[in-house]
């Protein structure tokens, strides 16, 4: 590990340590959003009062069209990225980054929710995803090599779209954590609220319920921080090698 040249194994472990720093940040990003779901009780959209609240509830609407399917949901999001390459050497690039301009309902009796997720963390109730491959694209000769041909054939990349659609559906229950506020001019005899962000604490729109948020949420949390601390191990290995092997 001492003769492997400084511009070859610092950019290695300077990888390994990035990627064990991003797990670990997420797990702890996780973990305070289990600890708020599981210590906040869950209320009806009926009996909401202002402040950080767990509310649950049914979806209403209003009815979204998804415009890369065509379907019919309460809130959708979609990314579509280019990639261009073989498949030892691909690049791939964000190019079209959406989300429905409308918020959706949650709504019980005559009282309703706004919710917009953008900025939440989304548990979605189902996605579409899909890959079109759209051509070669000739990037250059291929050099010449001894028993080749006089005239070189051309290097081809395959380039192609990967489409990634998610929504929230209609009329499926609900949960969103986060700060409620009651909106004005809803009418008489009709209540509206709306929630979104509270800042510093976490902001949770899921289509399953807490407990199974939570339970599924913290085995995923316990994967990723062993596998944070294993390339952490994987770091300090590499550095014990490199200064007293």
């Amino acid at each position: 590990m001492q003769d492997l040249p400084w511009w070859f194994f610092w950019p290695i472990v300077l990888v390994i340590a990035g990627f064990a720093g991003a797990m670990l940040a997420m797990v702890l990003k996780a973990r305070r959003e289990i600890a708020a779901v599981a210590a906040t009780p869950p209320i009806g959209v009926r009996h909401l009062s202002e402040g950080y609240r767990l509310v649950e509830g049914i979806v209403s609407g209003p009815v979204q069209v998804a415009p890369l399917t065509g379907r019919r949901c309460a809130w959708w999001a979609l990314e579509v990225r280019k990639s261009i390459g073989s498949l030892r050497e691909r690049r791939v690039r964000l190019e079209r980054e959406e989300h429905a301009p409308q918020p959706f309902a949650l709504s019980e009796g005559d009282a309703h929710c706004l919710v917009d997720p953008a900025g939440a963390t989304l548990r979605w109730s189902s996605l579409s995803a899909w890959h079109q491959h759209v051509a070669e694209v000739e990037v250059g000769p291929r050099p010449v090599l001894p028993g080749d041909a006089d005239v070189p054939n051309p290097v081809r990349d395959r380039m192609g779209w990967h489409f990634l659609e998610r929504y929230i559906d209609l009329d499926v229950p609900v949960f969103v954590l986060g700060q409620v506020m009651r909106l004005p001019g809803a009418g008489p005899g009709r209540r509206l609220w709306a929630i979104g962000p509270a800042p510093g604490r976490p902001f949770v729109v899921a289509t399953l319920p807490p407990a199974e948020f939570v339970a599924t949420e913290t085995a995923g949390a316990r994967r990723g921080l062993f596998a944070g601390l294993l390339l952490e191990g994987v770091v300090l290995v590499l550095l014990f090698l490199r200064f007293t092997g």
